[in-house]
């Protein structure tokens, strides 16, 4: 509880005045990605090319999972779902969040900021989906 609460801080610093409308969360066990990443070329699977992943260290490689995990999570729809793919989550080595295809076409503009922390062997990872916040005009008074 207290990693997450950690990463509340750099959230709020990158959201600004917008308006947070989703909240994706995710926990990855580094052991596990080190694992996976023995046994075969799993960021290859879940990147898209201009991700740049080629030569990821096993951390980076764990951020970027959990990061789209949580991301996918605060679009509301998760991976497979409404047509999402892993590769429409672009979270590169600079874990700069951008978005293609479904996944794009589902965020309607919106915007996400995503922060990380490590605890005890895992990677957490905290998404918000942010949404400008257009100020109302003030209403005129009727006489």
């Amino acid at each position: 509880m207290e990693a997450l609460a950690r990463l509340l801080p750099a959230l709020r610093a990158q959201a600004g005045t917008d308006a947070v409308v989703g909240i994706g969360v995710d926990v990855v066990q580094l052991a596990r990605i080190v694992r996976a990443r023995s046994r075969s070329d799993l960021m290859r699977h879940v990147c898209a090319p201009e991700e740049g992943v080629a030569d990821l260290d096993d951390p980076t490689a764990a951020r970027i999972w959990a990061g789209k995990e949580a991301i996918g999570k605060a679009l509301g729809s998760g991976f497979w779902q409404d047509g999402v793919e892993w590769s429409d989550v672009l979270l590169g080595p600079d874990l700069r969040v951008r978005l293609a295809g479904r996944a794009a076409a589902l965020a309607a503009g919106d915007r996400f900021v995503v922060a990380f922390a490590e605890a005890d062997g895992h990677i957490l990872a905290a998404a918000w989906r942010l949404r400008p916040v257009h100020p109302q005009a003030p209403h005129a008074e009727t006489p």
